[in-house]
Protein backbone atom coordinates (compact mmCIF):
# COMPACT_ATOMS: atom_id res chain seq x y z
CA UNK A 1 0.00 0.00 0.00
CA UNK A 2 3.04 2.25 0.29
CA UNK A 3 4.11 2.16 -3.36
CA UNK A 4 2.50 3.19 -6.61
CA UNK A 5 1.03 6.23 -8.36
CA UNK A 6 -0.62 8.71 -6.02
CA UNK A 7 1.45 7.76 -2.95
CA UNK A 8 4.15 10.32 -3.79
CA UNK A 9 1.97 13.11 -5.13
CA UNK A 10 3.09 16.63 -4.45
CA UNK A 11 1.08 19.81 -5.00
CA UNK A 12 -1.15 19.62 -8.06
CA UNK A 13 0.43 22.86 -9.26
CA UNK A 14 4.09 21.90 -8.74
CA UNK A 15 4.93 21.23 -12.39
CA UNK A 16 3.40 24.60 -13.32
CA UNK A 17 5.19 26.50 -10.56
CA UNK A 18 8.55 24.94 -11.44
CA UNK A 19 8.25 26.38 -14.94
CA UNK A 20 5.65 24.36 -16.82
CA UNK A 21 5.65 21.10 -18.72
CA UNK A 22 8.57 22.11 -20.93
CA UNK A 23 10.72 22.85 -17.88
CA UNK A 24 9.83 19.48 -16.34
CA UNK A 25 10.76 17.73 -19.57
CA UNK A 26 14.10 19.60 -19.69
CA UNK A 27 14.86 18.46 -16.14
CA UNK A 28 14.07 14.83 -16.95
CA UNK A 29 16.22 14.88 -20.10
CA UNK A 30 19.12 16.49 -18.22
CA UNK A 31 18.90 13.91 -15.40
CA UNK A 32 18.94 10.96 -17.80
CA UNK A 33 21.83 12.46 -19.72
CA UNK A 34 23.80 12.76 -16.49
CA UNK A 35 22.90 9.25 -15.30
CA UNK A 36 23.79 7.69 -18.66
CA UNK A 37 27.32 9.11 -18.27
CA UNK A 38 27.71 7.95 -14.69
CA UNK A 39 30.08 4.96 -14.35
CA UNK A 40 27.84 3.15 -11.87
CA UNK A 41 24.45 3.96 -13.35
CA UNK A 42 25.19 3.71 -17.06
CA UNK A 43 24.78 -0.11 -17.06
CA UNK A 44 21.04 0.32 -16.41
CA UNK A 45 20.61 2.13 -19.72
CA UNK A 46 22.58 -0.16 -22.02
CA UNK A 47 19.54 -2.30 -22.92
CA UNK A 48 16.96 0.47 -23.07
CA UNK A 49 16.24 3.35 -25.40
CA UNK A 50 16.95 6.51 -23.42
CA UNK A 51 14.15 8.39 -25.18
CA UNK A 52 11.56 5.84 -24.04
CA UNK A 53 12.73 6.01 -20.41
CA UNK A 54 12.64 9.80 -20.51
CA UNK A 55 9.08 9.84 -21.85
CA UNK A 56 7.88 7.39 -19.20
CA UNK A 57 9.57 9.27 -16.36
CA UNK A 58 8.18 12.58 -17.63
CA UNK A 59 4.67 11.09 -17.79
CA UNK A 60 4.95 9.74 -14.25
CA UNK A 61 6.28 12.98 -12.76
CA UNK A 62 3.74 15.04 -14.66
CA UNK A 63 1.04 12.96 -12.98
CA UNK A 64 2.61 13.09 -9.51
CA UNK A 65 3.38 16.81 -9.71
CA UNK A 66 0.37 18.02 -11.71
CA UNK A 67 -3.45 18.03 -11.65
CA UNK A 68 -4.05 14.84 -13.66
CA UNK A 69 -2.99 11.66 -11.77
CA UNK A 70 -0.71 9.19 -13.52
CA UNK A 71 -2.59 6.09 -14.69
CA UNK A 72 0.24 3.83 -15.83
CA UNK A 73 1.89 0.88 -14.06
CA UNK A 74 3.20 1.19 -10.50
CA UNK A 75 6.82 2.18 -9.92
CA UNK A 76 7.62 -1.14 -8.22
CA UNK A 77 6.39 -3.04 -11.30
CA UNK A 78 8.57 -1.21 -13.82
CA UNK A 79 11.64 -1.41 -11.54
CA UNK A 80 11.12 -4.97 -10.24
CA UNK A 81 13.73 -6.50 -12.53
CA UNK A 82 16.50 -3.93 -11.92
CA UNK A 83 17.64 -4.57 -8.34
CA UNK A 84 18.32 -0.87 -7.62
CA UNK A 85 20.37 -0.18 -4.48
CA UNK A 86 20.07 2.75 -2.06
CA UNK A 87 23.43 4.09 -3.24
CA UNK A 88 22.26 4.07 -6.86
CA UNK A 89 19.07 5.84 -5.88
CA UNK A 90 21.15 8.40 -3.98
CA UNK A 91 23.07 9.10 -7.19
CA UNK A 92 19.84 9.69 -9.08
CA UNK A 93 18.65 12.04 -6.33
CA UNK A 94 21.95 13.92 -6.60
CA UNK A 95 21.57 14.40 -10.35
CA UNK A 96 17.99 15.61 -9.93
CA UNK A 97 19.14 18.21 -7.40
CA UNK A 98 21.96 19.38 -9.68
CA UNK A 99 19.73 19.60 -12.77
CA UNK A 100 16.94 21.44 -10.93
CA UNK A 101 19.46 24.05 -9.77
CA UNK A 102 21.15 24.26 -13.18
CA UNK A 103 17.82 24.87 -14.89
CA UNK A 104 16.97 27.58 -12.32
CA UNK A 105 13.92 25.94 -10.77
CA UNK A 106 12.97 28.05 -7.69
CA UNK A 107 14.15 26.82 -4.29
CA UNK A 108 10.68 26.10 -2.88
CA UNK A 109 9.70 24.03 -5.90
CA UNK A 110 13.07 22.25 -5.94
CA UNK A 111 12.54 21.22 -2.30
CA UNK A 112 9.06 19.90 -3.12
CA UNK A 113 10.45 17.90 -6.05
CA UNK A 114 13.18 16.40 -3.90
CA UNK A 115 10.73 15.49 -1.14
CA UNK A 116 8.49 13.70 -3.63
CA UNK A 117 11.44 11.87 -5.19
CA UNK A 118 12.59 10.72 -1.76
CA UNK A 119 9.13 9.23 -1.10
CA UNK A 120 9.50 7.22 -4.32
CA UNK A 121 12.57 5.45 -2.93
CA UNK A 122 10.59 2.58 -1.38
CA UNK A 123 9.00 1.70 -4.71
CA UNK A 124 12.28 1.72 -6.66
CA UNK A 125 15.00 0.45 -4.33
CA UNK A 126 14.93 -3.35 -4.29
CA UNK A 127 18.44 -4.71 -4.00
CA UNK A 128 17.22 -8.20 -3.04
CA UNK A 129 14.67 -8.42 -5.88
CA UNK A 130 11.70 -8.79 -3.52
CA UNK A 131 9.54 -6.95 -6.02
CA UNK A 132 10.54 -9.34 -8.77
CA UNK A 133 8.81 -12.19 -6.93
CA UNK A 134 5.87 -9.89 -6.17
CA UNK A 135 5.61 -9.04 -9.85
CA UNK A 136 5.69 -12.72 -10.86
CA UNK A 137 2.76 -13.43 -8.53
CA UNK A 138 1.00 -10.28 -9.71
CA UNK A 139 1.44 -11.30 -13.36
CA UNK A 140 0.12 -14.80 -12.63
CA UNK A 141 -2.96 -13.33 -10.93
CA UNK A 142 -3.53 -10.97 -13.83
CA UNK A 143 -3.21 -13.81 -16.34
CA UNK A 144 -5.61 -15.99 -14.33
CA UNK A 145 -8.13 -13.15 -14.16
CA UNK A 146 -7.85 -12.59 -17.90
CA UNK A 147 -8.40 -16.31 -18.57
CA UNK A 148 -11.45 -16.25 -16.30
CA UNK A 149 -12.87 -13.22 -18.08
CA UNK A 150 -12.16 -14.77 -21.48
CA UNK A 151 -13.97 -17.98 -20.53
CA UNK A 152 -16.91 -15.99 -19.18
CA UNK A 153 -17.08 -14.07 -22.45
CA UNK A 154 -16.91 -17.28 -24.48
CA UNK A 155 -19.72 -18.75 -22.39
CA UNK A 156 -21.79 -15.59 -22.82
CA UNK A 157 -21.20 -15.71 -26.59
CA UNK A 158 -22.28 -19.36 -26.68
CA UNK A 159 -25.38 -18.51 -24.67
CA UNK A 160 -26.17 -15.67 -27.06
CA UNK A 161 -25.72 -17.97 -30.06
CA UNK A 162 -28.08 -20.51 -28.50
CA UNK A 163 -30.59 -17.77 -27.77
CA UNK A 164 -30.49 -16.54 -31.37
CA UNK A 165 -31.00 -20.11 -32.60
CA UNK A 166 -33.92 -20.41 -30.21
CA UNK A 167 -35.51 -17.29 -31.66
CA UNK A 168 -34.90 -18.46 -35.23
CA UNK A 169 -36.55 -21.80 -34.59
CA UNK A 170 -39.37 -20.23 -32.66
CA UNK A 171 -40.07 -17.87 -35.56
CA UNK A 172 -40.08 -20.84 -37.93
CA UNK A 173 -42.53 -22.71 -35.68
CA UNK A 174 -40.16 -25.67 -35.31
CA UNK A 175 -41.40 -26.65 -31.84
CA UNK A 176 -39.87 -30.14 -31.85
CA UNK A 177 -36.39 -28.84 -32.63
CA UNK A 178 -36.31 -26.12 -29.96
CA UNK A 179 -33.71 -26.44 -27.20
CA UNK A 180 -35.00 -26.99 -23.69
CA UNK A 181 -34.89 -23.29 -22.90
CA UNK A 182 -37.51 -22.83 -25.59
CA UNK A 183 -39.61 -25.58 -24.07
CA UNK A 184 -39.38 -23.82 -20.73
CA UNK A 185 -40.40 -20.58 -22.37
CA UNK A 186 -43.36 -22.33 -23.99
CA UNK A 187 -44.52 -23.72 -20.65
CA UNK A 188 -44.21 -20.29 -19.05
CA UNK A 189 -46.17 -18.73 -21.90
CA UNK A 190 -48.90 -21.34 -21.64
CA UNK A 191 -49.21 -20.90 -17.87
CA UNK A 192 -49.31 -17.13 -18.09
CA UNK A 193 -51.78 -17.02 -20.97
CA UNK A 194 -54.22 -19.75 -20.05
CA UNK A 195 -54.52 -19.45 -16.28
CA UNK A 196 -54.88 -22.44 -13.88
CA UNK A 197 -56.28 -25.59 -15.51
CA UNK A 198 -56.01 -28.12 -12.71
CA UNK A 199 -54.72 -28.53 -9.18
CA UNK A 200 -52.10 -31.16 -10.02
CA UNK A 201 -48.51 -30.74 -11.06
CA UNK A 202 -48.00 -30.06 -14.75
CA UNK A 203 -48.88 -27.49 -17.39
CA UNK A 204 -51.62 -25.28 -16.07
CA UNK A 205 -51.06 -26.10 -12.41
CA UNK A 206 -48.77 -23.08 -12.05
CA UNK A 207 -51.02 -20.77 -14.00
CA UNK A 208 -51.01 -17.07 -13.22
CA UNK A 209 -53.31 -14.35 -14.42
CA UNK A 210 -54.59 -14.94 -17.93
CA UNK A 211 -53.24 -11.54 -18.92
CA UNK A 212 -49.79 -11.81 -17.28
CA UNK A 213 -48.18 -12.93 -20.55
CA UNK A 214 -49.40 -9.81 -22.34
CA UNK A 215 -48.65 -7.54 -19.40
CA UNK A 216 -45.11 -8.90 -19.20
CA UNK A 217 -44.52 -7.78 -22.76
CA UNK A 218 -45.37 -10.76 -24.96
CA UNK A 219 -43.09 -13.31 -26.66
CA UNK A 220 -39.93 -11.21 -26.84
CA UNK A 221 -40.02 -10.13 -23.20
CA UNK A 222 -40.70 -13.65 -21.99
CA UNK A 223 -37.92 -15.11 -24.13
CA UNK A 224 -35.49 -12.54 -22.70
CA UNK A 225 -36.50 -13.39 -19.13
CA UNK A 226 -36.11 -17.13 -19.70
CA UNK A 227 -32.73 -16.62 -21.37
CA UNK A 228 -31.40 -14.53 -18.48
CA UNK A 229 -32.68 -16.99 -15.87
CA UNK A 230 -31.00 -19.95 -17.55
CA UNK A 231 -27.82 -17.97 -18.09
CA UNK A 232 -27.70 -17.11 -14.36
CA UNK A 233 -28.45 -20.68 -13.29
CA UNK A 234 -25.75 -22.06 -15.56
CA UNK A 235 -23.19 -19.80 -13.88
CA UNK A 236 -24.40 -20.70 -10.38
CA UNK A 237 -22.00 -23.00 -8.48
CA UNK A 238 -24.77 -25.23 -7.20
CA UNK A 239 -27.06 -25.26 -10.23
CA UNK A 240 -24.45 -25.21 -12.99
CA UNK A 241 -23.97 -29.00 -12.89
CA UNK A 242 -27.51 -29.49 -14.24
CA UNK A 243 -26.60 -27.71 -17.46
Amino acid sequence: AEVGPGKTRASQTLHIRMGGEMKLYEVVVAVYKAMSKDRELSRFFARFRLEVLQERTYAYLRGEWGPEPYKGPDLWIVHAHLGVSNRQYDLMIKYFAECLRALKVPTQETNECMDSLERMRGAVVDRDFRYKDMYRKFAEQQAAQQRKERKAQERADAEKKLYMEFRRRAAAGDAQALPRKAAAGGRCRHAMASGPLCAEVGPGSSGASGTLFERLGGDKALEDVVFEVYHSMRNDKELGRFF
